[in-house]
């Protein structure tokens, strides 16, 4: 075998390594973009959990009669607009 022979089959294997290494890379970055998909959506569930366990304490706050002056400022606030919307509805369901 000739010396560029040599060359060129060290080339190829070289080659042949970084294909490998390529491939491997694009299936490690499919599988983290899937776990940074499946962690956003719980992200997103989590905050939801949180703003309804947070509209149940105001709520039995409420209830108890232990709100503060501006809990129930923003009590009626969110009732108020809970009102808004529902008029909304009422008047595109009228149409």
């Amino acid at each position: 075998m000739s010396e560029n022979e040599i060359h060129i089959n060290r080339v190829q294997e070289k080659l042949a390594q970084l294909v490998k290494s390529y491939q491997s890379l694009q299936k490690e970055n499919v599988n983290l973009a899937n776990i940074v998909t499946s962690l956003r959506k719980k992200e997103a569930d989590m905050k939801l959990e949180m703003e309804l366990m947070s509209e149940k304490v105001q709520i039995l706050k409420a209830a108890s009669g232990q709100m503060t002056a501006a809990d129930q400022k923003d009590f009626e606030k969110r009732i108020n607009q809970y009102i808004k919307e529902i008029d909304h509805c009422i008047g595109m369901l009228s149409e």
